[in-house]
């Protein structure tokens, strides 16, 4: 009787064709000789007398193997001087698997039933055939009617462990469903606390010329919420260009300030130290507020622990798009409507948000003010490098390791409007985000660890885990609650 292996080497198949199952596995353990040197390829043993033959794909277009040729002579010696101790391993496996084999017949001859075997049994089948190869080889060894749990134990690929992934992931969809769809916002107070007078507008910029009618959108709806000042932050290249801009306006609450280099961190630390009012609103310089945005910002901030607010986001579509930019923002729209869902849904759960979006959100000033988050901001380094981007990252970090909650205002009239690409482009927003947040996750979960505590607050207590700054000192040997100008060398490139 003959055991084909060549299906389950292809695509995780494998085809028994044998009148009694017992029968098809009774040659000697070096009868089978098998050797994965291409995906599709076997060496195959049927019995005593066999030849082994090799089988190669011949149709790859239909993802099937077929073909059987006389192996090369020499050619397992060949492969097994190149391969050293893979080859070694394979045979070990095949060994192994060979006694599975001949255990199984022995009961099966002696009228035993076949019971479960333990992982430690299949694990060879799983190494050589895969585990659904496995599962079926095995399977043709039980006799007929018999029932068993053969399968059961071939993890990770066995059946039990896919149904768990898939009920897992649909249970957690079904759960941030209903978080999301009872969410709600906290509403404005009748005698709010704060109110436009006592919020100023950061929007750092470079002034591009292609992007100065997306500014002055941006600072014109700003300025329909009626905000105490609105400060905008360039690079010295740029000052005259931006002060004429500015002066066009005519409107005295809107000034600007510069910096040396294009760097949005540095930008934004010249202008936070000269806000005088209680809540500073970070803004990108391609979103449009509506006029209602503001006092739903600040309806969170009665509360005194509440530190970052964050709104929802909408894309704003091109005008007479072509298709091509119909369907990149249709990509990018999906892309908002995901995350206004997420954060929506995990801070109705337990309070947390992945990230507070920089193009629109609010902070405390006393917390952006504060020297040490100024030296951390500027001051944050990945491997060797200075970061730049990730602002938004550090921040939402910074509320979580210093004790102050954020929230979400996920409502129609809390809700801005931004620009994503409409080109190739695109697909780069998405790998520079990507990198973002596996820096940050890293950071949050193995750096800083704070965020421990609330899984874990008996095992990990919050005073006790180092924050950012602590960490870095103590690699560093110096420490970073210094004042600014503490200079420990020469600058480090920027990422």
């Amino acid at each position: 009787m003959r055991v084909c292996h060549a299906a389950a080497l292809c695509g995780g198949r494998a085809a028994v064709a044998a009148k009694s199952p017992a029968a098809g596995f009774a040659g000697r353990a070096d009868d089978l000789r098998r050797h994965p040197f291409k995906k599709c390829s076997a060496w195959i043993g049927t019995g005593s007398d066999a030849e082994p033959v090799e089988r190669v794909a011949h149709d790859r277009e239909h993802g099937r193997c077929g073909g059987v040729r006389p192996a090369r002579p020499g050619f397992a010696r060949q492969h097994e001087r190149q391969t050293g101790r893979k080859a070694a391993d394979s045979r070990e496996h095949i060994d192994r698997y060979q006694t599975l084999r001949h255990q199984a017949v022995d009961r099966s001859r002696a009228g035993k039933p076949l019971a479960c075997f333990p992982s430690s049994c299949t694990s060879p089948a799983v190494a050589v055939l895969g585990s659904r190869a496995a599962a079926n080889v095995v399977a043709a060894l039980r006799p007929a009617g018999e029932q068993g749990c053969c399968t059961a134990a071939l993890a990770p690929g066995s059946a039990p462990c896919r149904g768990m992934a898939r009920l897992y992931r649909y249970v957690r969809l079904i759960v941030n469903l209903i978080s999301h769809w009872t969410f709600r916002p906290i509403p404005i107070p009748n005698d709010p606390s704060y109110d436009q007078a006592d919020v100023t507008v950061v929007i750092p910029t470079l002034f591009d010329e292609d992007t100065t009618e997306t500014l002055r959108s941006t600072i014109l709806s700003c300025l329909d919420t009626d905000p105490a000042e609105v400060i905008i932050v360039t690079i010295h290249s740029r000052l005259a260009r931006a002060s004429s801009f500015i002066e066009s306006l005519k409107c005295p609450r809107v000034r600007v300030v510069s910096v040396e280099h294009a760097n949005k961190r540095m930008q934004m630390c010249e202008a936070i130290p000269q806000v005088r009012t209680s809540i500073t609103v970070l803004v990108d310089d391609d979103v449009t507020w509506p006029s209602t945005i503001l006092p739903w910002i600040l309806a969170p901030f009665e509360d005194p622990v509440i530190g970052g607010v964050g709104t929802s986001q909408r894309l704003h579509r091109a005008k007479d798009a072509t298709i091509s930019q119909r369907v990149w923002n249709f990509l990018g729209a999906i892309y908002l409507e995901r995350r206004n869902f997420d954060i929506s849904a995990c801070t109705h759960m337990d309070g947390g948000v992945p990230c507070m979006s920089g193009r629109t959100v609010a902070y405390r000033s006393e917390i952006l003010q504060d020297e040490n988050f100024l030296y951390g901001f500027t001051h944050e380094t990945w491997k060797t490098y200075l970061l730049n981007a990730d602002d938004d990252n550090f921040m939402t970090r910074w509320m979580v390791n210093h004790g102050w909650k954020t929230y979400i205002q996920y409502h129609k009239q809390a809700e801005l409007r931004t620009t994503l690409e409409d080109n190739h482009k695109f697909w780069y927003q998405c790998l520079r985000w990507s990198r973002s947040n596996w820096r940050s996750n890293w950071t949050s979960m193995f750096i800083e660890r704070n965020i421990w505590a609330y899984v874990l607050p008996r095992i990990q207590p919050r005073a006790e885990i180092p924050n950012l700054c602590s960490a870095i000192a103590a690699a560093r040997g110096t420490s970073l609650l210094t004042s600014p100008g503490n200079n420990r060398g020469a600058p480090m490139p920027f990422i």
